[in-house]
Formats: structure tokens, sequence, C-alpha cells
């Protein structure tokens, strides 16, 4: 981490000051990248631009992907890692249940609210430690379970009384079939996760490895769906008839590819658990951001749903980096055969 750090020396002589304004760089660039990300898909999703509502959620997740892929094309290519280890058609089934569960959650929004996605993407945890389990026959520690119990428990105190609090007002719509959407993306993106993390332990699969293996079905699995209901012509037709939508799709796309860039770089320099400390912020943000721009509107309890649901989360992270430093401290030295040969050789 300390060497990416040394571009800020303009800063400071200081490699500590340098790993600091590091962060801060890292921090603001996922929050503001991702703010801008979730105001454009509920902006695109909602707005009722000069040919009507924006109904066409496949042409956002290929547009996205494509881009995604592109970008991940010319980091393999520069790191010669353009061939991945495991089977290309394993990418294949983290990709379908990301395209799914990008469908479900652009669906759900025309349901549900911005700050009701939010708050229910954080019971993921608990999907996740399902899908490990009946997938992969990973158990986790006691830890685990309870604080997704609490998570579970607060996004669901905060989805009923959001939904009690906006009965018959503006916000009032289809509750039970966003909850059906929201379900189906919570589960997809679990299973998304866990399938990444095993090939990346399994085949040793690199960050950039995965985002063109994953990105390149989902991009040609979404464009087999608009082939199949002639609807990319169409929409790419529609785009460049109104400057205003075509602005915020390329605003959307811009911001989620930035937005796993900074990913992607801040695990690899500070780690998971910074990046998650970052991600609950950015995710508080982003619902204040939204309720601001679009008029929702939750009571103190609410709010108050909200802080257990994410002092959970990073209660969480504290846990598991505790847990993993005593994991590393137990193992024993690895010792490389190759050089204790090669030094008895010598002697």
């Amino acid at each position: 981490g300390g060497g990416s750090s040394a571009m800020f020396q303009w800063i400071s002589p200081n490699p500590q000051v340098q790993r600091a304004v590091h962060l801060i760089f890292c921090g603001m660039g996922l929050i503001v990248a991702f703010i801008i990300y979730g105001v454009q898909q509920e902006k695109i999703m909602t707005t009722e631009y000069a040919g009507g509502r924006f109904t066409n959620p496949n042409f956002l997740i290929f547009s996205n992907r494509l881009v995604a892929m592109a970008i991940a094309i010319g980091v393999c290519y520069c790191k010669d890692q353009l061939r991945p280890q495991a089977a290309l058609y394993k990418f294949s089934y983290c990709s379908i249940s990301n395209i799914l569960s990008s469908f479900c959650q652009f669906a759900s929004l025309q349901f549900l609210s911005f700050p009701v996605l939010q708050v229910a993407k954080s019971c993921k945890t608990l999907a996740v430690l399902f899908v490990s389990y009946v997938v992969i026959g990973k158990k986790f520690p006691m830890f685990e379970y309870i604080i997704a119990s609490v998570v579970m428990i607060g996004a669901g105190s905060f989805f009923y009384i959001y939904a009690a609090t906006t009965k018959g007002g503006s916000e009032s719509t289809n509750w039970s079939v966003g909850l059906i959407f929201l379900l189906l993306f919570i589960f997809l993106d679990g299973f998304t996760n866990v399938w990444q993390g095993h090939l990346s332990r399994k085949y040793k699969t690199s960050q950039w490895q995965m985002m063109l293996g994953v990105n390149t079905f989902s991009m040609l699995l979404t464009l087999l769906i608009q082939g199949t209901d002639n609807t990319l012509v169409s929409t790419i037709v529609r785009l460049v008839m109104e400057p205003a939508l075509m602005f915020d799709v390329t605003v959307f796309c811009a911001s989620a590819v930035i937005g796993q860039l900074f990913i992607f770089h801040t695990i690899a320099v500070f780690g998971a658990l910074v990046f998650t400390l970052i991600s609950i912020f950015r995710v508080i943000l982003s619902i204040i951001t939204s309720c601001f721009l679009y008029g929702h509107t939750i009571v103190p309890i609410g709010w108050i749903c909200i802080l257990v649901v994410f002092g959970a989360m990073a209660y969480r992270a504290h846990l598991k980096n505790k847990h993993n430093a005593q994991n590393k401290s137990r193992k024993p030295p690895i010792v490389d055969v190759q050089k204790l040969m090669t030094a008895e050789s010598k002697a």
C-alpha cells in the first residue's frame, strides 16, 4: 500500500500523511461515484422523459457491462492476464445471477423507493451465509449468523415502518411485487458473491480476470435478450433522439465503472475492513441524498432502524477483521521446498 501512496508525495514527504491523503482520495472517490450511480439509477427508472418513462433495464445492464468489459480487457492485456486458469464457462454462473440480480434491482425501483432498496441490500450477508452452505458447504463463525439476524430484523422493521408511513401517500405502490423483486435480488446477488469468491480461491482468479469473465458473459447474454425482443435498436434510437436520457445513461455507466475501479483499488491497498466502513458511510449518504432529491420521507424510528442495520454491519467488519488476524497468526510459516533444496545442494 505504501508504494501506491507515493503518488501523493507532492502533498507531504511524510509516508503516513501520504497514506492518509490516499485513503481520503479513495473514500471520496467511492462515495461520489456511488452516490451519482444511485441518483442516476433512480432518476432513469422514475423520470418522465420526452418519450415517457424508460422501461428497458436490460439496456442499462448491457451498456454497463460493455464499458466494464472494455476496461477489464485493457487492464488484463497490460498485466498479461487475458487467460484465466478457470474454464470460461464457470464465469457464466455468476454472470447469469449477476444479470438477474441487476434486473430485479431495477424492477424493484419501479415499486419501491431507493432508501428501501439500500437498507434491504444489507440483508445480503444472510443470503451469502445461506448460499455458501447450500452451494459449497461452507460454514462461518457464530458471530456472522448473529449479526446477519440483527441486520435482517433491523431491515425488516424499517421496511414495515416505511410501508406503514407511506400507505395511501404518493409513495404508496405495489409493495408485494416490489418485495418479491427485492428478495430475488438479495439471493441472486448473494450467489454472485459466493461464486466469485469460490473462483478466486480455487483458481487464483485475479480481480481483473473476474471483471473480464463476468462482464463478457453478462454483456453477451443481455445482448442476446435484447436481440430476441428487438429492443436494442429502438432503445439506441431513443437515446440518440433524447439527449437528456442519453446524458443520464452515460453518467450512470461512467459512475458504475469508476466506482468498480475504486472498489478494487481500495480493497487492494487498504483491505476489506476499510472498504466496508467507507461503503456503509456511502450508503447512508446515498439514502440522505435520495430523500433530499426525490422527496422520500423517513420517520425518526426509521432512521433508528437504519443506524441499527449499518452499526451492526460496521461491527461485523471489525469482528471479521479480528477473526482473520487470529487465523493468520495461527498458521504455521510456509516452507519453500525448492529454496530449501537449493540451499542444501550448495551446502
